[in-house]
């Protein structure tokens, strides 16, 4: 990057700060930054023939591949079935995975791996049923602050049960996990800043790891405001390489590879001859031969019939007051996260549900809001229960 010859801050107080501390140096790190970026940068903090050390942020132990993603009714069957069947056979040795996706993908993904293990989704098998011991989580802004923490503590000490989380990008800026292996994207970052800072969250002890995008027509569409072009080549593309298009972007070239490149990205591994390529390209998803039925556990309190269809009805009614503001940008599961798969929660675990703690432990809820309203209204139609 050549040093501007010319000096005009672009914030008034700036020079003042200079002129009154003219000695004090003066340092602006990023960790991927575009070439018109990085002088922006150097503009905007009104730094002065600045000496500039760069590191090429290629992660050569990352394989990146795009994939088509299914239509939505049959996206579980055919993206998150073979996870769950994975998580199912392999418990707290799974590699640990993150799924990338919006507030509603989260909430969904969360319910289908929860119906589908049942009690089995808690580590040890018969641990108690509350969050910090469930294989899965979720990760989000509106998520319960003191489970943030916690994810967050026992990712960085390695004392995580958790081996799948269903996250937004939230998750990300200041995380440091050593040991995530796979970052799947159910639909396409907006900008390559985004994809590539979410992407690097695997490998980073620089083993082998796995980077995927599962994309379709809507989420490569241009009519989407702020989608780079870019992305649109990097999950399209079948005769460049991946990573060659993400270093590019940012100004730097990808190293020459004496190994044919099939670790490299889904396109060299398809032009690769070599035997571990053409055993892998053979190789049928990942189906453990055990039993997916979930198992029921006695309820914690007995509900009839006619409380059960209650609570649905007040649940229902408290949702649809929700999407009356002219605020509610999208629609109400999108904007509040009370969605009609957590009314289904809800009514189906009802027997279950008998503290506040328990709804945020057994619930896919968004955040603490919801939890008490949940809990309001169950007080109402069951009576007065312990919080």
């Amino acid at each position: 990057m050549q040093p501007r010859k010319e000096f005009r801050p672009a914030f008034g107080k700036l020079d003042t700060i200079c002129s009154i501390f003219p000695d004090v140096p003066i340092v602006a790190l990023t960790a991927t930054a575009t070439k018109s970026k990085k002088e922006k940068i150097v503009t905007s903090i009104g730094l002065q023939l600045p000496f500039v050390v760069e590191v090429n942020p290629n992660r050569e132990n990352i394989f990146f591949e795009s994939q088509p993603r299914p239509a939505a009714k049959e996206e579980r069957t055919r993206v998150l079935a073979p996870y769950v069947q994975e998580l199912r056979a392999k418990r707290s040795a799974m590699p640990l995975t993150l799924f990338y996706g919006d507030l509603e993908g989260c909430s969904e993904s969360f319910l289908y791996f929860s119906s589908e293990l049942g009690d089995n989704q808690y580590e040890p098998l018969h641990a108690d049923k509350v969050a910090k011991n469930r294989l899965f989580t979720q990760y989000h802004a509106q998520y319960p602050k003191h489970e943030q923490e916690r994810i967050m503590e026992e990712l960085t000490n390695r004392k995580c049960k958790h081996r799948v989380f269903f996250v937004t990008i939230a998750f990300g800026i200041g995380i440091d996990c050593p040991n995530i292996r796979r970052v799947i994207h159910l639909g396409v970052p907006y900008t390559m800043e985004e994809y590539f800072q979410e992407a690097g969250r695997a490998g980073r002890d620089g083993l082998p790891a796995k980077a995927t995008i599962y994309y379709n027509a809507y989420d490569t569409s241009k009519a989407k405001r702020g989608l780079q072009d870019i992305m649109i080549k990097f999950v399209k593309t079948t005769s460049d390489c991946k990573r060659e298009i993400i270093l590019q972007y940012f100004g730097y070239q990808a190293p020459n590879r004496t190994d044919g490149g099939h670790d490299c990205c889904d396109y060299h591994r398809s032009i690769c001859s070599c035997e571990l390529c053409l055993i892998e390209a053979k190789k049928p998803n990942f189906v453990p031969e055990v039993d997916l039925q979930s198992t029921v556990s006695d309820g914690s309190i007995t509900v009839s019939k006619e409380q059960r269809d209650l609570f649905r009805q007040r649940l229902l009614t408290f949702r649809d007051t929700l999407g009356t503001s002219r605020s509610c940008v999208g629609s109400v599961s999108l904007s509040t996260g009370f969605s009609l798969e957590l009314v289904d929660a809800a009514v189906q675990n009802i027997e279950h549900l008998d503290s506040f703690g328990s709804i945020l432990s057994s619930l896919p809820v968004f955040s603490e809001d919801n939890a008490k309203a949940i809990f309001d209204i169950l007080q109402t139609v069951l009576g007065k229960l312990d919080t």
